[in-house]
């Protein structure tokens, strides 16, 4: 992983995933970083987007309808994994990694170079719209 150089386009983009409390499309992340910064470009968000990630400086979560949300990456936490509301598509974080990695090179010969997961369902409050509208 490469140092990363903080462009003031960079830095618009990073200031606009820190002011979110939750993962947000690049469209969204455009339209806060922009409202700073006019000359911003979408493609430029995009392609920055992707870079912080290559260099984990940002998580990117793919939801069940295909749409990628990104989320800010504090710095002594390298990955994050998240619940996954299906009806508000608000995404939880989850406190520990539960999958183990640990013995997979000794065992297969794969080296895992990282990993996501993201698991869906219904948040409590989605949840419970549900059973007030079943018959």
């Amino acid at each position: 992983m490469r140092a990363v150089r903080n462009t003031k386009q960079r830095q618009k983009i990073i200031d606009a995933l820190m002011s979110l409390e939750g993962p947000a499309t690049a469209e969204e992340i455009y339209n806060i970083a922009s409202a700073d910064y006019p000359a911003l470009a979408i493609t430029t968000v995009y392609r920055n987007l992707e870079m912080l990630v290559k260099n984990e400086r940002v998580n990117k979560i793919i939801y069940s309808d295909a749409t990628a949300r990104y989320e800010y990456v504090e710095k002594d936490h390298k990955h994050g994994h998240f619940l996954v509301c299906v009806g508000c598509n608000k995404a939880f974080p989850l406190a520990e990694c539960p999958l183990k990695v640990d013995g997979i090179k000794e065992s297969t010969g794969f080296t895992v170079t990282g990993h996501n997961i993201e698991i869906y369902g219904y948040c409590k409050d989605c949840d419970r719209k549900n059973e007030c509208t079943e018959d």
